[in-house]
């Protein structure tokens, strides 16, 4: 009977000392994750603090900055032109007055019903207008001119009538 108790104490006794090391390791764990969220916390007042340096140009650019500051412009430029092809790619272009991408053949915005600074495609007799030729996968048509409209306009492309919403 001894035996049992022993074996019996022992169990409970490593019960005890694994249920106190997982105690430990989860505010171990805790912890560092604290401190990985302080440091990313210091990374991104880095980031801001050099931006607005950047931004600022600290009045009068200064020459240990002059070169990083042409890397950003330089930088800056590159992804503008980046993001001008993809739009080309993708056949869209941004508009100008709510920045929605449209598609590149849109006489109005989809989003905000401004007039595209394309000119709208005249009407062929007999046939279908530009606009009308490039079918989209929607049945929702424009209630004021017919013309298929993508499911969350709120103008249609074509002819820029403003879509009521659904109920």
């Amino acid at each position: 009977m001894a035996f049992f108790d022993t074996l019996g104490k022992t169990i409970s006794e490593k019960g005890k000392e694994a249920t106190q090391k997982a105690k430990v390791l989860a505010e171990t764990m805790q912890l560092k994750g604290q401190i990985s969220t302080e440091e990313n916390n210091i990374q991104l007042a880095y980031q801001e603090i050099g931006k607005l340096a950047y931004d600022s140009q600290l009045q009068a650019e200064a020459e240990a900055y002059s070169e990083w500051f042409d890397k950003v412009r330089e930088a800056k430029k590159r992804i503008r032109e980046l993001e001008e092809k993809i739009n080309e790619v993708e056949g869209i272009r941004i508009c100008r007055n709510c920045g929605a991408k449209i598609p590149r053949d849109a006489a109005f915005c989809n989003q905000c019903g401004t007039k595209s600074e394309q000119s709208v495609p005249e009407p062929v007799e007999g046939g279908e207008s530009e606009v009308s030729a490039v079918r989209l996968p929607e049945e929702k048509k424009c209630p004021a001119c017919g013309e298929p409209i993508e499911e969350d306009s709120r103008f249609c492309t074509a002819c820029g009538a403003e879509i009521a919403e659904e109920d």
